[in-house]
């Protein structure tokens, strides 16, 4: 299981520790030591590296490193950029061995590059908040233009990446190697940062978070989802997993409501049945295996019939004016109190115009799964000022319901506090209808009993990891969101089978 967490929790976790008695001192020369045993580990014969260390205690780790390298009987060569000549981790790390070079320009560093094995980055760590300028953005585009045999080493983060949420406001330097000391930071995983930090490596320092922390958000794997996904027993019947309405689809929109069905029934729903006005359906149906739910006289005497266990609203359902009664009404209805519904696409939107839409759903367990847009649409038109993470962390709070903020990079937020982070960012999932899709996993795992918030971790999970599967039997050009449904019996299969 890996934990991530924000920079800030990583200063609380600092503090704790010293607060038990370990000196700041103590803290840096334990991660100076890892990140040389971590060095020496991956690249066992190396024999000279430049190391570059900036102002913080991240120039520090680096500094203290290069002690434990040059035991190593590894060579070193230190430039530093803001840290003064009398400090004392440099001073040791001189007389240790190191040479250093007080004053350098980027020509030099041009020069040295052949003649080392390996760089490491101490620069700026996850405190880093304005773009690098003058003679460090110098520094970090002569490191960049580095031979491509050449490894660079961050520690933590590379330098010019923000680790709360992965922004690059100027420069960065890319790593191939991240090591990050102590519990990884969000913005490892966000992007931009993602693309730059090569493979990242957790380093033990002697600090760590829970996973029951609330500060902690759990990075999903295959691993991770498979323990989420429900269980399917032997004596088990179509019953046993539910029974899922899904209102979605129009004239316009045929394509969703095929797409949302299809997928709820592929994730492995007991029934699946489509609403909507009896005029759609011979325009989006196609599925034998999916019943139907016209609307007829009474819309919303349709949607309520008790015999319905879960419900996926909104995909193709359209923005007019009798949709956006008929949601509101359906809503609110005292029929539905307590049933989970997955709201998506156009619901989405028709909630946003809704005054004090929160206190609407407030009788339902809900999974929103916004858009950067829709979120913003949702929050009145302006989204609080946070990092990704806090951001969905906030809402899911704020609004009492679990939050799926959909991107390259995709977080689940629960109102308790849960988070959850899928870093895998795929062209193959950019495409018309994959939203429809992964609103229809979810929907297919809440009916066959799955908690809210791990429906919505293991359906982001399956989504991506169905996304995966077609890109590498495929390819990652001309894909269609049908090809993801395809897909899902395989990546669940694959799922279980890690139990």
């Amino acid at each position: 299981m890996t934990l991530l967490i924000a920079p800030i929790t990583m200063q609380e976790l600092e503090r704790e520790q010293i607060s038990t008695g370990k000196t700041a001192h103590a803290l840096i020369r334990t991660a100076g030591e890892a990140c040389a045993n971590a060095i020496s580990a991956h690249f066992p014969a190396l024999r000279r590296v430049l190391i570059c260390a900036g102002p913080g205690n991240n120039g520090a780790d680096a500094l203290v490193a290069a002690e434990f390298l040059l035991q190593k009987m590894v060579s070193v060569t230190i430039v530093t950029w803001h840290r003064p000549l009398a400090d004392s981790w440099l001073t040791n790390a001189r007389a240790a061995g190191a040479d250093y070079i007080e004053n350098w320009d980027a020509q030099a560093i041009k020069t040295l590059l052949p003649h080392v094995d390996v760089v490491i980055d101490g620069l700026f760590g996850i405190g880093l908040n304005r773009a690098p300028e003058g003679a460090l953005a110098d520094l970090i585009t002569t490191l960049n233009s580095r031979h491509c045999r050449l490894p660079l080493i961050a520690i933590d983060i590379p330098s010019g990446c923000n680790a709360a949420d992965g922004s690059i406001p100027g420069v960065c330097l890319r790593a191939d190697l991240t090591l990050s000391t102590g519990p990884r930071k969000h913005g490892l995983y966000l992007l931009p940062t993602l693309a730059m930090t090569g493979t990242i490596v957790e380093l033990d320092i002697g600090i760590s978070i829970p996973p029951y922390d609330r500060r902690a958000t759990l990075l999903l794997d295959e691993h991770t989802v498979s323990s989420l996904l429900p269980v399917r027993p032997a004596d088990s019947y179509k019953g046993t997993y539910g029974i899922v309405c899904v209102w979605a689809g129009s004239v316009a929109y045929p394509g969703a409501a095929q797409l949302a069905c299809l997928a709820t029934a592929r994730t492995g729903a007991g029934i699946v049945s489509l609403a909507g006005a009896q005029s759609s359906f011979e325009h989006c149906w196609s599925t034998p295996e999916v019943t139907l739910t016209p609307f007829h006289d009474d819309p919303l005497e349709a949607l309520v019939q008790s015999h319905f266990s879960t419900y996926l609203i909104g995909p193709g359902i359209g923005r007019s004016a009798d949709a956006a009664t008929l949601l509101v009404d359906f809503l609110s209805s005292p029929d539905v109190a307590g049933r989970p519904v997955v709201l998506d696409a156009d619901a989405l939107t028709l909630l946003a115009r809704i005054p004090d839409w929160q206190q609407v759903i407030a009788a339902l367990p809900c999974v929103l799964t916004p858009h950067y847009g829709e979120l913003r649409r949702l929050a009145g038109g302006q989204c609080a000022d946070l990092p990704p993470i806090a951001l969905a962390q906030h809402y899911a709070k704020t609004w009492g319901q679990v939050i799926v903020m959909k991107g390259s990079v995709t977080v689940v937020a629960s109102p308790d506090g849960r988070t959850a982070l899928w870093a895998h960012p795929n062209p193959v999932l950019a495409v018309a209808g994959s939203g429809d899709v992964l609103a229809g996993i979810i929907a297919g795992l809440i009916a066959q009993h799955a908690d809210l918030y791990a429906a919505a971790c293991a359906g982001v999970a399956v989504h991506g990891l169905a996304g995966s599967h077609v890109g590498h039997t495929i390819g990652n050009v001309g894909v269609l969101a049908s090809d993801l449904t395809t897909a899902l019996p395989h990546v669940l299969q694959s799922l279980y089978a890690l139990r």
